[in-house]
Protein backbone atom coordinates (compact mmCIF):
# COMPACT_ATOMS: atom_id res chain seq x y z
CA UNK A 1 0.00 0.00 0.00
CA UNK A 2 2.72 2.46 0.97
CA UNK A 3 4.62 1.70 -2.25
CA UNK A 4 1.49 2.49 -4.30
CA UNK A 5 1.26 5.82 -2.50
CA UNK A 6 4.94 6.54 -3.25
CA UNK A 7 4.50 5.69 -6.95
CA UNK A 8 1.45 7.96 -7.05
CA UNK A 9 3.36 10.87 -5.49
CA UNK A 10 6.26 10.35 -7.91
CA UNK A 11 4.06 10.42 -11.01
CA UNK A 12 1.94 13.33 -9.77
CA UNK A 13 5.12 15.33 -9.16
CA UNK A 14 6.45 14.52 -12.63
CA UNK A 15 3.13 15.42 -14.22
CA UNK A 16 3.39 18.90 -12.67
CA UNK A 17 6.78 19.60 -14.26
CA UNK A 18 6.77 22.85 -16.27
CA UNK A 19 7.75 21.11 -19.53
CA UNK A 20 4.86 19.37 -21.25
CA UNK A 21 5.48 16.12 -23.11
CA UNK A 22 8.87 15.77 -21.43
CA UNK A 23 10.41 12.33 -22.12
CA UNK A 24 10.59 10.36 -18.89
CA UNK A 25 13.09 7.71 -17.85
CA UNK A 26 12.49 6.41 -14.32
CA UNK A 27 14.87 3.68 -13.20
CA UNK A 28 15.19 1.98 -9.88
CA UNK A 29 14.29 -0.57 -7.27
CA UNK A 30 10.53 -0.32 -6.85
CA UNK A 31 10.40 -3.20 -4.33
CA UNK A 32 7.40 -4.41 -6.32
CA UNK A 33 6.93 -7.47 -8.50
CA UNK A 34 5.25 -7.38 -11.94
CA UNK A 35 1.99 -8.63 -10.39
CA UNK A 36 1.92 -5.79 -7.82
CA UNK A 37 -0.41 -2.79 -7.63
CA UNK A 38 2.60 -0.50 -8.12
CA UNK A 39 3.51 -2.15 -11.43
CA UNK A 40 -0.13 -2.11 -12.58
CA UNK A 41 -0.45 1.56 -11.64
CA UNK A 42 2.73 2.57 -13.45
CA UNK A 43 1.88 0.53 -16.55
CA UNK A 44 -1.88 1.01 -16.90
CA UNK A 45 -2.42 4.37 -15.22
CA UNK A 46 -4.74 2.89 -12.62
CA UNK A 47 -5.15 -0.09 -10.32
CA UNK A 48 -8.08 -2.48 -10.37
CA UNK A 49 -10.21 -1.93 -7.29
CA UNK A 50 -10.05 -5.63 -6.44
CA UNK A 51 -6.25 -5.85 -6.61
CA UNK A 52 -4.91 -8.00 -3.78
CA UNK A 53 -2.36 -5.33 -2.74
CA UNK A 54 -5.17 -2.86 -2.02
CA UNK A 55 -7.16 -5.08 0.33
CA UNK A 56 -5.30 -3.91 3.43
CA UNK A 57 -5.76 -0.17 3.88
CA UNK A 58 -5.42 0.43 7.66
CA UNK A 59 -5.16 4.22 7.37
CA UNK A 60 -7.94 4.60 4.81
CA UNK A 61 -5.59 6.29 2.32
CA UNK A 62 -7.02 4.64 -0.76
CA UNK A 63 -10.57 5.70 0.02
CA UNK A 64 -9.41 9.32 -0.19
CA UNK A 65 -7.13 8.87 -3.18
CA UNK A 66 -7.76 8.12 -6.80
CA UNK A 67 -4.81 6.04 -8.02
CA UNK A 68 -4.87 7.30 -11.60
CA UNK A 69 -2.41 8.98 -13.91
CA UNK A 70 -2.38 9.86 -17.59
CA UNK A 71 1.32 9.35 -18.33
CA UNK A 72 2.02 6.65 -20.90
CA UNK A 73 4.70 4.40 -19.38
CA UNK A 74 6.39 1.15 -20.45
CA UNK A 75 9.42 -0.79 -19.26
CA UNK A 76 12.54 -1.45 -21.30
CA UNK A 77 12.69 -5.19 -20.61
CA UNK A 78 9.00 -5.87 -21.25
CA UNK A 79 9.17 -3.82 -24.45
CA UNK A 80 12.18 -5.74 -25.80
CA UNK A 81 11.50 -9.23 -24.40
CA UNK A 82 7.74 -9.26 -24.06
CA UNK A 83 8.27 -9.84 -20.31
CA UNK A 84 10.30 -8.45 -17.44
CA UNK A 85 13.70 -9.87 -16.53
CA UNK A 86 13.23 -13.12 -14.61
CA UNK A 87 15.42 -11.89 -11.75
CA UNK A 88 16.62 -8.46 -10.74
CA UNK A 89 17.05 -9.42 -7.09
CA UNK A 90 18.49 -12.78 -6.10
CA UNK A 91 18.91 -13.48 -2.39
CA UNK A 92 18.38 -16.53 -0.22
CA UNK A 93 15.00 -15.15 0.91
CA UNK A 94 13.71 -13.67 -2.36
CA UNK A 95 14.29 -14.36 -6.03
CA UNK A 96 12.37 -12.20 -8.47
CA UNK A 97 11.93 -8.90 -10.26
CA UNK A 98 11.85 -5.64 -8.30
CA UNK A 99 13.78 -3.27 -10.57
CA UNK A 100 12.54 -1.54 -13.70
CA UNK A 101 13.49 1.00 -16.33
CA UNK A 102 10.23 2.89 -16.97
CA UNK A 103 10.13 5.22 -19.96
CA UNK A 104 7.79 7.30 -22.15
CA UNK A 105 7.23 5.16 -25.26
CA UNK A 106 5.75 8.10 -27.16
CA UNK A 107 9.04 10.02 -26.82
CA UNK A 108 11.67 7.29 -26.43
CA UNK A 109 12.39 3.99 -28.16
CA UNK A 110 14.39 1.12 -26.64
CA UNK A 111 17.14 0.04 -29.02
CA UNK A 112 18.70 -2.69 -26.89
CA UNK A 113 18.84 -4.17 -23.41
CA UNK A 114 21.48 -6.25 -21.67
CA UNK A 115 20.42 -9.77 -20.82
CA UNK A 116 20.24 -10.58 -17.13
CA UNK A 117 22.38 -13.51 -15.99
CA UNK A 118 20.53 -16.78 -15.87
CA UNK A 119 19.86 -18.47 -12.55
CA UNK A 120 22.80 -20.89 -12.80
CA UNK A 121 25.20 -17.92 -12.85
CA UNK A 122 23.40 -16.09 -10.05
CA UNK A 123 23.44 -19.10 -7.70
CA UNK A 124 27.14 -19.96 -8.11
CA UNK A 125 27.73 -18.72 -4.57
CA UNK A 126 24.18 -19.47 -3.34
CA UNK A 127 22.83 -15.93 -3.80
CA UNK A 128 23.76 -12.28 -4.29
CA UNK A 129 25.80 -10.41 -3.28
CA UNK A 130 28.74 -12.58 -4.18
CA UNK A 131 32.48 -12.28 -4.68
CA UNK A 132 31.89 -11.10 -8.28
CA UNK A 133 28.63 -9.16 -7.83
CA UNK A 134 28.66 -6.57 -5.02
CA UNK A 135 24.88 -6.07 -4.83
CA UNK A 136 21.86 -8.30 -4.29
CA UNK A 137 20.39 -6.61 -7.39
CA UNK A 138 21.56 -7.24 -10.95
CA UNK A 139 22.35 -4.36 -13.28
CA UNK A 140 19.74 -3.41 -15.83
CA UNK A 141 21.15 -1.70 -18.92
CA UNK A 142 19.31 -0.31 -21.93
CA UNK A 143 20.01 1.93 -24.89
CA UNK A 144 17.31 4.46 -25.77
CA UNK A 145 16.84 6.93 -28.58
CA UNK A 146 14.53 9.91 -28.88
CA UNK A 147 11.67 9.73 -31.35
CA UNK A 148 11.53 12.67 -33.73
CA UNK A 149 9.54 15.49 -32.19
CA UNK A 150 5.98 15.59 -33.51
CA UNK A 151 5.44 18.34 -36.04
CA UNK A 152 2.90 20.92 -34.96
CA UNK A 153 0.55 21.57 -37.88
CA UNK A 154 0.10 25.26 -36.92
CA UNK A 155 3.87 25.75 -36.80
CA UNK A 156 4.25 24.22 -40.27
CA UNK A 157 1.46 26.45 -41.65
CA UNK A 158 3.09 29.48 -40.05
CA UNK A 159 6.44 28.63 -41.67
CA UNK A 160 4.73 28.14 -45.05
CA UNK A 161 2.95 31.49 -44.69
CA UNK A 162 6.24 33.23 -43.86
CA UNK A 163 7.92 31.60 -46.87
CA UNK A 164 5.11 32.63 -49.22
CA UNK A 165 5.23 36.25 -48.02
CA UNK A 166 8.98 36.40 -48.69
CA UNK A 167 8.64 35.32 -52.32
Amino acid sequence: LFRSWQAHLLLQTLKQMPVSNMPLLICGDFNSTPDSAVYEYMRRGNVRGDHEDLRADPCGLLKQLSLRHSLCMATAYDTCNGREAQYTNYTEDFKGTLDYMWFSPDALAVLAISQVDDESQLMQETALPSSTRPSDHVSLVATFMFHDAPVDAQEVRGQADRKSTRL
